[in-house]
């Protein structure tokens, strides 16, 4: 641990609280950046900026301390910015625990829980890259499947199968990409899909051909782009949204109320298995920036699995977008998926909690009446948490077991 890591963890005692923004009066175009600087403990400071990798640990330890604090002294809050900041993130009381595990089970994939997602939106990239180059008709990209970095693009042109490989690298947050040959035609197209608040972005490109391209699906402004350039010149582009369905409304709004999540106001839909959502609430402060509050989720439905990737962050806007930067910021990633004992069919729900890299894990189980498709709504029978620890699909069992669920 570095002398900084120490010094934040033992912030106390706060005197004073000053998160700014500066920018160079001569060149408008570098040194603007958001920053914080406190005084505490008899005259000590510690000052961050947002390109500090610890930037979002020292504001929720400020934050933190100033709650615990503010009753028994007199902390200085600088700036309205600074009162904005304080006001906007709230006291983080204390819920009625429940039982959380730090390990999941192995029955839920415990690969990268992200990658799933970023894999499904890299499937209409792909379609465009082989439209682009081949131009096919009746073109369907089947699945995409691999393990460590090699992995297959299954596709169909008619009714004649195909594969082709693909090199796919995580990096952080992002997936990239490298499609190098489409049967013998060498393309050499590299790209990345990167999933935001409620956003995705993903783009590729072809030095060897001038060829870019970018699809952005936008649930924050309920906006999606596609396009295609070819030497600078756009060869293709579409901004159509498919339309909700009322069917989709209402396996959305099942699997939200399972998991105890509210549905966002926009929606967006990536193909009929898979859909984004935004809700983003704003508080405006003309010379300082935008704080928001942000609430996205991410879904994937199959027949026998469900996933749901839900991220709540708040943050500081700046400069029309130049600089976000997130200054708190929880991911919850949900699935659900059959399991069979003794000819009894349940649903069981995974939770994955994710704070400061830490995970937490919690399960649910949902009986259920007759054999059923998970990307169709259906009825359950009253569900209940499991509180103790399970290591494995059969741990589970033996815990239904034991509550008299099967005789």
């Amino acid at each position: 641990m570095e002398l900084i890591d120490i010094q934040i963890a033992q912030i106390r005692n706060l005197n004073l609280i000053y998160i700014y923004n500066a920018e160079n009066v001569v060149d408008d175009t570098t040194n603007k950046y958001i920053g914080a600087r406190i005084t505490y403990d008899d005259g000590k400071t510690i000052s961050l900026d947002y390109k500090d990798n610890r930037f979002e640990k020292f504001i929720e330890k400020i934050i933190e301390t100033y709650n615990t604090e503010k009753q028994e002294r007199e902390i200085i809050l600088l700036g309205d910015l600074t009162k904005n900041l304080i006001e906007t993130i709230p006291i983080k009381e204390d819920e009625e625990k429940e039982f959380s595990q730090n390990n999941g089970i192995p029955y839920f994939n415990t690969e990268d829980k992200n990658k799933s997602f970023q894999i499904n939106y890299l499937k209409e990239a792909i379609r465009e890259i082989l439209q682009c180059y081949k131009n096919y008709e009746m073109l369907q990209i089947n699945d995409i499947k691999g393990y460590n970095y090699k992995y297959s693009i299954d596709y169909n042109i008619a009714t004649v199968r195909k594969q082709i490989p693909l090199i796919i690298i995580k990096q952080d947050d992002k997936l990239n990409f490298i499609l190098d040959r489409i049967n013998n035609l060498t393309i050499n197209v590299d790209g990345m899909v990167e999933n935001m608040d409620g956003k995705v972005l993903v783009t590729w490109k072809s030095n060897k051909n001038n060829i870019n391209g970018q699809i952005l699906y936008d649930a924050t402004k309920n906006f999606i782009q596609k396009k295609v350039e070819v030497d600078s010149q756009v060869i293709y582009y579409d901004d159509k949204k498919e339309p909700i369905t009322e069917n989709d409304n209402k396996i959305l709004e099942f699997y939200f109320n399972l998991s105890d999540l509210e549905l966002p106001e926009n929606i967006i839909k990536i193909d009929n298995n898979s859909f984004i959502t935004s809700n983003e609430v704003i508080k405006e402060n003309d010379k300082e920036g935008v704080l928001y509050e942000n609430t996205s989720t991410e879904i994937l439905l199959t027949e026998d699995e469900v996933k749901i990737k839900s991220t709540k962050s708040k943050g500081l806007n700046k400069y029309h977008g130049g600089i976000q930067v997130v200054l708190d910021k929880i991911e919850e990633y949900i699935t659900f998926k059959k399991v069979e004992i003794e000819n009894e069919l349940y649903l069981l729900m995974e939770k994955c909690n994710i704070s400061n890299k830490e995970n937490n894990y919690t399960y649910e189980v949902f009986p259920i009446k007759k054999d059923i498709k998970l990307n169709h709504p259906f009825e359950t029978e009253e569900n209940y948490k499991i509180d103790e620890e399970v290591k494995s699909l059969e741990s589970v069992k033996k815990y239904i077991k034991k509550r008299g669920e099967i005789k």
